[in-house]
Order: structure tokens, then C-alpha cells, then sequence
């Protein structure tokens, strides 16, 4: 942080936890971004459950490492996202906000069934995620997902739709149009079998 402003960069604290978090983040897998923003989240008395693969020991898709299980938020795992498309998109509407925080920043199928479901999500932002086939590349950022930076910007947002109902919606009716415009199963099937027989040559 010193060296950085020495160089004339300006570098917040809040600059430093974040690029920590995703440094960290490298080494211990997904587990840190569930415990470091989840955290944040409970500390402020938020509502949260923790879905998805490997989120307790014996699970399918992996066990969570060790420190996992001093985490203040992992007694509010819920258990793994239901295999079932009406179960989970019964899963994907009870909630009003859907965090997603692949650290990749492309889209994968969770976050793509939740949309087409009508759920709103919070998406971690990433420094390519508007690079081609990334999230930014198929959503209007803002307007279909919505990004946050940090903990800090987590809560802020998460309070700020939770007493924003009719906004949140809008963004989750636009993104669900999209996806049903553009990402289904039957269009990329389409895609797929055009671009096969565009290369066969008779």
C-alpha cells in the first residue's frame, strides 16, 4: 500500500481488503468468498442461506476446507441446490436477492436457471467480466445483474434492493427476458447444430 503510494496510486483500506479477499481466495477456493461475505452480511443482522455443492463434509462436489467449519456463517448452510426444475426454481423465488460470486466471472448454469426463473442476483464483479463470454458480455450490467466490490459494497447494495422492491424486480424481469431470448437449452442446441453443419462440406 506504501510502495502504491509512493507511485502516486491512490489505495484505499477498503482497496486492500478486497484485493486480500481475492488473493486468499486463490489458494482456499470458494469457500473464502462465502465466509468473507457472508460474514459481512450477518454481522449487519442480514437474512442469509448458503446453498450449493460441497457446502458440508461428504458432499458431492467436494469437502470444504478446514477453516470452514469456525466460520461465524457456516451454520447457515441450507444444504445443495435442488436437481429439479420446479424444486429449484421454487428455491430461486423464495428468495428477493441471489448472490453469485464465482470468481471466474463467466456465467455458469446456477446462476442462468436462476435468472430464467425471475430471480435477482448480486454478482461479484471481476476485472474481465465484460471480456467476451463473461457475465458483462451477455447481461447489461446494472440493468439486468447488478455487480458489488466489496463486503462494504455487498451490504450497501443488499439493504439498499431490499427496501427497493419495484427496482429489483424491473432488473430481474429484464434479465429473465434476455435469458429466455437468448440462453436456453433449445437455442444453444440450435447454435451448435448450425455451426456443425456450416462446416460440413458436401
Amino acid at each position: 500500500m506504501q510502495q502504491a503510494q509512493r507511485c502516486g496510486v491512490k489505495v484505499t483500506e477498503e482497496d486492500v481488503r478486497r484485493m486480500f479477499v481475492e488473493i486468499i481466495q486463490k489458494h482456499l477456493g470458494q469457500a473464502v468468498l462465502c465466509d468473507a461475505y457472508g460474514t459481512a452480511l450477518d454481522r449487519e443482522g442480514i437474512g442469509l442461506k448458503i446453498w450449493g455443492q460441497g457446502t458440508r463434509p461428504g458432499q458431492p462436489g467436494g469437502e470444504m476446507p478446514p477453516f470452514w467449519n469456525e466460520s461465524p456463517v457456516q451454520y447457515r448452510v441450507a444444504g445443495t441446490i435442488p436437481g429439479g426444475g420446479a424444486e429449484r426454481n421454487r428455491l430461486y423465488q423464495a428468495a428477493k436477492i441471489h448472490l453469485y460470486m464465482d470468481s471466474t466471472g463467466y456465467p455458469d448454469e446456477h446462476l442462468l436457471n436462476g435468472l430464467a426463473a425471475g430471480a435477482f442476483f448480486l454478482v461479484k464483479n471481476h476485472p474481465q467480466i465484460r471480456e467476451k463470454d463473461r457475465i458483462g458480455w451477455y447481461f447489461e450490467l446494472e440493468k439486468e445483474v447488478v455487480t458489488f466490490e466489496s463486503p462494504k459494497d455487498l451490504v450497501r447494495k443488499v439493504r439498499y434492493f431490499l427496501s427497493h422492491e419495484t427496482e429489483r424486480q424491473k432488473i430481474a424481469r429484464a434479465a429473465r427476458e434476455k435469458v429466455l431470448a437468448r440462453h436456453t437449452y433449445a437455442i444453444r442446441a440450435r447454435q451448435i447444430l448450425q455451426a456443425i453443419t456450416s462446416n460440413i462440406k458436401v
